[in-house]
C-alpha cells in the first residue's frame, strides 16, 4: 500500500511491541498489525503513521535519525505534536 510518494506502508505481522518503525533502507513504514485487531488503536493509527513518515523527512532532508530536533520540527510542520508514542503489550496470539 502506498500512501506516501515512495515510501511503501506494511502491517508487519513481526512486530511485537512498537507502534510501527521506520526503515530507511527499504523506504518503508511498517505498522504493527495489532492496530487491524484491537478496537480503540485505530485512533492511533495515524498518529503512527505520521511520526513515522517524519522520520523518512527528517532523514532524507535533514540527514538525521531518532527523536532529535529535526524530527521534532518535522512533526510539527505536519501538525501534530513530537512526542514518542510508546509500545503496545502484545500476546503470542495478537
Amino acid at each position: 500500500m502506498r500512501f506516501v510518494s515512495g515510501i511503501e506502508t506494511y502491517i508487519n505481522p513481526r512486530i511485537r511491541s512498537a507502534l510501527g518503525y521506520a526503515n530507511y533502507a527499504r523506504g518503508t513504514v511498517e505498522l504493527n498489525r495489532v492496530y487491524f485487531k484491537r478496537e480503540g488503536l485505530r485512533e492511533k493509527l495515524l498518529q503512527t503513521f505520521v511520526h513515522e513518515v517524519a522520520h523518512h523527512i527528517a532523514h532524507e532532508f535533514l540527514a538525521h535519525k531518532g527523536h532529535g530536533k529535526p524530527w521534532r520540527e518535522t512533526m510539527l510542520i505536519l501538525g501534530y505534536k513530537p512526542e514518542r508514542l510508546g509500545n503496545l503489550k502484545v500476546d503470542k496470539k495478537g
